[in-house]
């Protein structure tokens, strides 16, 4: 069986292994620390490619679509608005992601709505959000 190409050297865990065991943690927090450093090793790996070189190669790849799509069939800058739409949809607007937490939970007996820890972390940007606002009127 051969490892994945970002399976880290053994030497290198044994390594990670001995750093772990010479500080004062249980067996699950030796075994958390390697997994750390190993999920930052896998990261470390990943060299020039960044997030921000594949979305550019993406968006490339999805101007050339609509490129050709205006080529062979003649569609007009609609359909490429349209396609990019599809591809690139907008993340929803704090306004948006509250109201449907709003409108999508259940409320308790006494009429208080039901909110997940993501919500709760939600409806606070949306308070520092308006927060800011209020205070660029001032």
């Amino acid at each position: 069986m051969t490892d994945h190409p970002l399976t880290p050297p053994h030497e290198l865990v044994d390594e990670w292994f001995d750093r772990a065991r010479l500080h004062p943690l249980t067996p699950l927090g030796v075994t958390r620390k390697v997994a750390e450093w190993a999920a930052q090793w896998g990261y470390d790996q990943r060299g020039d490619v960044n997030e921000a070189k594949l979305q550019q190669a993406r968006d490339h790849r999805l101007e050339a679509c609509c490129k050709w799509l205006r080529h062979e069939y003649g569609y007009g800058e609609e359909l490429a608005l349209r396609l990019r739409a599809a591809f690139r949809p907008k993340p929803p607007s704090l306004h948006e992601q509250g109201m449907r937490i709003l409108t999508e939970n259940g409320t308790t007996l006494d009429g208080r709505i039901e909110l997940d820890p993501e919500d709760i972390d939600t409806f606070h940007a949306v308070l520092v959000r308006l927060k800011q606002l209020e205070d660029s009127n001032d």
